[in-house]
């Protein structure tokens, strides 16, 4: 366990603790810690180790010459100071958890869960936000070579899939290396109709703000108090004592609890599309582009002026029960899916917190298709859309909805398929990455990507080069033996499974037990980056050619 760093902010304080043993530095392990207060005027101080900065409205940078936080670190942040205090993570918002709080004490837990790169803690008190940046690295790899071809790569197959100025975040959802991809997301769209919901509804809302019956506190004297009442005439005797008298009374008032968190999570709003404007390639975006979130920062602009005289309420359990009035409803819906379509706007930075090995899937899928496309040219048919939205990210639609099939001018054809489930089988159900069927799903060749690469002492000393994990072989063996027809006599379907891991092509590896494995049993690990797939494109061509000679034998 190792304090990881410290933050002072006016009277509170905030301790990040890791527990478990930091990451290894790899071939570039240096890497940073950045802070900046997004919100307020207060000074912080940032502490990690025996460096130490402060920032005022602006960022604070520490370089450090190794890594401190790792993909499977668990950190806890301890909050000293008065309620409310709260801590979210970008760009995955389920990493943080609360997990105690009471008077001026909060612990939260921080879990990455096998993501890496970039990652930010945004820490809100009523004196100010500050946000920090630092990086998430894997356990295994070095990921940001990795990270860039492979982000490169799958932009280039597939622009939907990344945010970035070039895909996603500009809205170029409608192009493909080869053909053209159709999909029913369209960024801009989404942006502006939500944009123009939000406003229609908040316009409506403001004039009429649910007001609340608060009690008001004024202060008065006796001898006022006593001149209300039939008094004798000794009471108005010059030089009497008086004495303050606190009164309450009822006001109506539009500083509501609703209407505070209204305020709260418009300012949220506003920071995200203020650092969207922010961003170095935003102004290197269409007027098309850009217009659209000058024009929302505009209006909440408005809208927070407005709102100006009540109270920030950050958090408000019980929200749905409060909400009895269709238009409240409308304006938290407005905003919150406002919010999430411009995250990945937001995030479109050359590096940011990835699931990299889910990127890692994504581009083994993507390239199969592509090695499989040299060889059976004519498309039959491209299931669509082959992208869909999952929250706030864009994924890779699993099943049949990724479906394409090929063939080639003799009419031999394959279909391939993304994280297909095999459901109703005689033992549990499985779903590989890749399912690439041949002759009409009689064959299965199955691949695995994994994001993870043997090369620690005890695995060399087994195979003497660094490889695939024998866990990983062992998955390819289940899915192979559990993947049978549903109907007796279960014949087996998947005759060959390959594990592709972000390993290095050369001529050693063809003596590693797990490549002399595939050509034996048809089980083993071809190493895959956009760098170096020579070897599994001609692994993939020679099976075909040996289901093509057993056609024909």
């Amino acid at each position: 366990m190792g304090v990881l760093l410290e933050i002072g902010l006016g009277d509170y304080t905030l301790s990040a603790v890791r527990h478990g043993d930091a990451p290894p530095p790899g071939s570039n392990g240096a890497t940073f810690v950045r802070m900046e207060i997004a919100v307020g005027g207060a000074e912080a101080s940032l502490s990690v180790g025996a460096s130490k900065a402060t920032s005022e409205r602006s960022a604070a940078h520490i370089d450090l010459p190794h890594p401190i936080l790792g993909e499977n670190s668990v950190v806890s942040l301890y909050l000293d100071g008065p309620v409310p205090s709260t801590v979210t993570t970008e760009p995955r918002s389920d990493s943080a958890r609360e997990i105690y709080s009471r008077r001026g004490f909060q612990h939260y837990q921080i879990r990455y869960r096998g993501a890496v790169g970039e990652v930010m803690w945004r820490w809100d008190t009523p004196v100010g936000s500050v946000t920090v940046t630092l990086e998430c690295f894997p356990t295994k790899l070095d990921y940001r070579n990795d990270y860039a071809a492979i982000r490169n790569a799958l932009e280039a197959l597939a622009p939907s899939l990344t945010a970035s100025a070039a895909g996603a975040a500009a809205g170029g959802f409608d192009a493909t290396k080869d053909s053209p991809q159709a999909s029913e997301v369209e960024w801009l769209q989404m942006v502006q109709r939500t944009h123009t919901d939000l406003r229609s509804t908040v316009n409506r809302l403001l004039p009429g703000l649910r007001r609340q019956i608060q009690p008001k506190q004024t202060v008065t004297t006796r001898d006022r108090m006593r001149r209300a009442k039939p008094v004798s005439k000794r009471a108005y005797g010059a030089g009497r004592p008086t004495a303050a008298v606190q009164v309450s009374t009822l006001v109506d008032a539009e500083s509501s609890p609703v209407n505070g968190h209204l305020k709260w999570e418009l300012e949220r709003l506003r920071a995200t599309a203020l650092n969207i404007t922010a961003a170095k390639w935003f102004t290197k975006l269409d007027p098309n582009l850009r217009n659209p979130i000058i024009a929302l920062c505009l209006d909440v602009d408005q809208w927070l002026r407005r709102l100006r005289h009540i109270p920030t309420v950050m958090d408000l359990p019980n929200l749905q029960v409060r909400l009895r009035d269709p238009l409240y409803e409308a304006a938290f819906r407005c905003v919150h899916s406002l919010r999430f379509a411009l995250q990945p706007l937001e995030q479109a930075r050359p590096v940011g917190l990835k699931d990299l090995p889910t990127l890692y899937e994504y581009w083994v899928f993507l390239r199969v298709v592509e090695i499989l496309k040299a060889r059976f040219p004519i498309i039959v048919r491209r299931a669509q859309p082959a992208v869909q939205r999952a929250g706030a990210d864009l994924v890779l639609t699993p099943g049949k909805a990724s479906e394409i099939i090929l063939t080639d001018e003799s009419g031999m054809t394959v279909a391939c398929q993304f994280n297909r489930l095999f459901t109703g089988l005689p033992t549990t159900n499985q779903r590989p990455d890749a399912v690439i069927e041949i002759r009409g799903g009689d064959r299965l060749l199955l691949i695995d990507a994994k994001y993870r690469l043997g090369r620690d002492p005890e695995y060399m000393r087994r195979y003497a080069i660094e490889g695939p994990l024998a866990d990983d072989i062992n998955v390819i063996h289940r899915y192979r033996d559990a993947i049978v027809a549903k109907l007796p006599p279960h014949r087996r379907l998947s005759h060959a499974g390959l594990i592709a891991y972000p390993g290095k092509e050369s001529s050693r590896y063809l003596q590693h037990q797990f490549y002399r494995s595939w050509l034996s049993v048809r089980v083993g690990g071809i190493p895959m980056l956009p760098s170096a797939t020579g070897l599994m494109e001609q692994t993939i061509s020679d099976y075909l050619d040996e289901i093509c000679l057993e056609g024909t034998a």
